[in-house]
């Protein structure tokens, strides 16, 4: 009986061995899955960007599209416009190190499933000269790359409004062009007329970046300039992203617009 049990065991685990080219010879393929906190190499360069992370670019398509005011119509109610700031959400994403541009593509997916009319603020040189500034973005060059692709998916959609040049009357060897730096990414005439924008649509900025307005103030007796101040630091709302999910948030200090301002327009402001 144990010589028929131990020949009867051993032919059982030679038929068990999985032969060349069997399923259980193969290796397993990891699913990939987009996430900022994937690892730690991740962390350190920001939001991450990789190949395979191109299609996020799309995300704001799979919402309706509401439409854009594109007048104060203060009288009318609804949910109040939105100018997203492109360089302060892309910053935001990248953990405020590098610019992230799949920031953008989801905060602006958040936004419309919210059900609020939108458009992406640029300054000039995120809409054709990024190339010169690969080191601002996650990824580097790859970043850049990742960037172009959904700024031209924004134009094609009408999400896009680029802000002028600030160097458009000044010659190319002038001393006083304006540059982007890490820690500006906008200049003054941006921040000017991010507020008359907001002004003559009656739209809500959503930024962090209430610095590009503290400098128009700074050093200056202008009345003017700080009137508006006044009226962004009401118009406007932070924000925060948790992994890949845009927030609103109150300002802690109170100069942003109430949550029930921003989502419900009463005709008062």
């Amino acid at each position: 009986r144990y010589t028929h049990f131990l020949s009867f065991f051993c032919a059982w685990v030679q038929d068990s061995k999985p032969v060349a080219g069997d399923s259980a010879e193969k290796k397993r393929t990891p699913a990939v899955s987009f996430s900022v906190e994937d690892s730690t190499r991740d962390r350190d360069r920001g939001a991450g960007v990789r190949d395979e992370d191109a299609q996020p670019a799309l995300l704001w398509r799979a919402w309706p599209t509401p439409e854009f005011p594109l007048s104060p119509a203060r009288e009318s109610k609804g949910p109040t416009p939105l100018l997203l700031d492109g360089t302060s959400i892309a910053f935001e994403h990248g953990r405020q190190r590098r610019l992230s541009p799949l920031g953008v593509a989801f905060a602006l997916a958040r936004v419309f499933e919210l059900g609020f009319p939108a458009k992406v603020l640029l300054p000039s040189w995120m809409a054709g000269e990024e190339h010169f500034y690969p080191t601002f973005f996650v990824g580097s060059a790859k970043g850049v790359a990742l960037w172009q692709q959904i700024r031209q998916t924004l134009q094609e959609d009408g999400l896009l409004i680029v802000l002028p040049d600030p160097n458009a009357h000044l010659p190319k060897e002038s001393h006083a062009r304006w540059y982007p730096t890490r820690n500006c990414f906008k200049s003054c005439s941006d921040a000017l007329k991010i507020a008359g924008l907001c002004k003559q649509w009656g739209a809500a900025l959503c930024s962090n970046d209430f610095e590009q307005f503290l400098r128009l103030v700074v050093g200056q007796k202008n009345k003017k300039m700080a009137e508006i101040y006044d009226f962004v630091s009401r118009s406007s709302v932070l924000l925060a992203f948790h992994k890949n999910q845009l927030h609103l948030i109150l300002d802690s200090q109170g100069r942003g617009s109430s949550l029930e301002t921003l989502i419900l327009r009463t005709g008062e402001r």
